[in-house]
C-alpha cells in the first residue's frame, strides 16, 4: 500500500486542507482476478426507445470485455425482477446466447430497484468463484416507484449486500434518475457511480469500471485519521461512509486498484495560536487479494510552513472538483 499525504495551512493558520492519496501495490499474479458480475437493467416504461437501446449497448460493452474465466448473469426489472441469463462463464457460445436475450427485452411498468439489487446479489451468491471480484452493476433511468422507495433503506440494502462480499456499482441514464440515491447506493455498496449522458459515455464508463475491477489489489480498506490535540474539527469532504471514534474519524474506503490512486480530502480547523507542526496521524488497514489482513500503515501528518507548490495545486484542484460536483448534485435535485 502506498500512502501519500499532502497538507496546506491557510495564511490565517486556523484552517487546514489535507489530501490523502492511497494506491494499492500491484499484486504478484500472472493473470488478473476473475470477475463475478450481475448486470441489472431497468426496463420500466420510461426506458422505452433510446434509453433501452443505450442500456443494451452498455450490456454488450460489458460482455465484450469479459472472458471464460469470468461469470456473468443478467437481470431485467420493472415492478419485479426477471432473470434472463443465469450465472455462467462468458464463453464465445454463451456470448451469443446473451446477445439474443438482450434483443428480447421489452419494457414494462414500475421501477423496483430494491428487489432488482437483491436478485442480482442472490445470483452471484449461488456459485463460488475463487478469489473473484463480485459486483452488481445497476443501470436505471428513474426513481424507485415500487417496493422499497425510501433512499436510506435502499442504501442500507446496498451496504448489507456489500457485507456479504458483493459490491454495487450504479449507472444513471438520461436525466430523470435520482442521482443522490444512485450515489448513496454506490457509496454504501463500495462500488462506482457513473452518469451515462450519451451513448459515447458507455464505453468510457465500463472501461473505467472494469479496469478498476480487474486491478483490485486491496479490499475492505479503512483509513483512520487520529488528530493532534490542537485539532478542533475534522470534516470528510468526499462522499464516503465514515464514523467518529473516541480517538478520531474512520473512513471506509472499500476496494483499491493498483491502476489509479484513490484521493480523500479532509478539511480541519486547528486551535488559534497553535504552533504544532503536525495535524496528527493516519492509519490504513486492508485485506489483500487472498483475504488476509495486511499489517497496518501508520504515518504522521506534517504541517509544513511552506508546502511545495505542486502539493497546494493538487489540493486546490481536488477541492474545486468536489465543490463543482456538489453544486451539480444540488442543481439536479432542484
Amino acid at each position: 500500500m502506498k500512502l501519500e499525504v499532502l497538507s496546506e495551512r491557510t495564511p490565517g493558520g486556523e484552517a487546514i486542507r489535507l489530501l490523502v492519496r492511497l494506491r494499492a501495490t500491484e499484486h504478484a499474479q500472472a493473470e488478473r482476478r476473475p470477475a463475478h458480475l450481475a448486470l441489472v437493467i431497468d426496463r420500466s416504461s420510461s426506458m422505452r426507445g433510446p434509453r433501452l437501446e443505450q442500456a443494451v449497448q452498455a450490456a454488450r460493452e460489458l460482455i465484450d470485455r469479459l472472458g471464460p474465466k469470468d461469470r456473468l448473469s443478467i437481470v431485467t426489472f420493472d415492478s419485479a425482477p426477471t432473470v434472463i441469463c443465469r450465472p455462467g462463464p462468458v464463453t464465445p457460445e454463451r456470448k451469443l446466447e446473451m446477445e439474443e436475450a438482450l434483443d428480447s427485452i421489452v419494457t414494462g411498468v414500475g421501477t423496483n430497484i430494491g428487489a432488482a439489487l437483491k436478485a442480482g446479489a442472490d445470483l452471484i451468491r449461488t456459485s463460488y468463484v475463487r478469489e473473484c471480484v463480485a459486483r452488481v452493476i445497476l443501470l436505471t433511468d428513474g426513481q424507485a416507484s415500487v417496493g422499497v422507495r425510501d433512499a436510506e433503506q435502499l442504501a442500507a440494502l446496498s451496504e448489507a449486500i456489500y457485507n456479504t462480499g458483493v459490491a454495487t456499482t450504479t449507472m444513471g441514464l438520461g436525466q430523470g434518475f435520482d442521482d443522490d440515491l444512485l450515489i448513496d447506493i454506490a457509496t454504501r455498496g463500495h462500488g462506482g457511480y457513473y452518469y451515462l449522458s450519451t451513448p459515447s459515455d458507455i464505453a468510457t464508463a465500463f472501461g473505467r469500471e472494469l479496469d478498476g475491477v480487474f486491478s483490485i489489489s486491496a479490499q475492505e480498506t479503512k483509513l483512520k485519521l487520529i488528530p493532534h490535540p490542537d485539532i478542533e474539527l475534522v470534516e470528510l469532504v468526499h462522499s464516503l461512509r465514515s464514523e467518529p471514534l473516541s480517538d478520531g474519524l474512520l473512513v471506509h474506503v472499500g476496494d483499491l486498484s493498483s491502476s489509479a490512486p484513490r484521493q480523500i480530502l479532509f478539511r480541519m480547523s486547528i486551535a488559534k495560536g497553535s504552533e504544532s507542526t503536525t495535524a496528527g496521524k493516519l492509519s490504513v488497514t486492508y485485506r489483500d487479494t487472498q483475504g488476509q489482513a495486511a499489517d497496518p500503515h501508520l504515518v504522521g501528518i506534517p504541517l509544513l510552513a511552506d508546502p511545495p507548490a505542486a502539493d497546494v495545486q493538487a489540493i486546490v484542484a481536488e477541492d474545486l472538483q468536489l465543490r463543482v460536483a456538489h453544486a451539480v448534485d444540488k442543481a439536479w435535485g432542484r
